[in-house]
């Protein structure tokens, strides 16, 4: 998973288990740059698309367009 990407987040690296024994990744926020651990179901399911710095799927849409 190291080195995926898409339109919010870049994976950097592994970073270690949580206490479930999933996958936890190093990623980094495209938006903002933020570094941040998520699991990996959670990135490859689309739950995460920012470090948090955007909540939504409409408030993406309407940050692409002012872009």
């Amino acid at each position: 998973m190291a080195g995926f990407e898409n339109d919010g987040i870049k994976v950097l690296e592994r970073a270690g288990s949580d206490n479930r024994q999933q996958a936890l990744w190093k990623c980094q926020c495209k938006k903002c740059g933020k570094i941040f651990i998520s699991r990996g179901s959670h990135i490859r399911t689309g739950v995460v698309n920012s470090c948090g710095c955007i909540h939504s799927k409409n408030e993406q849409n309407i940050t692409k367009m002012l872009i």
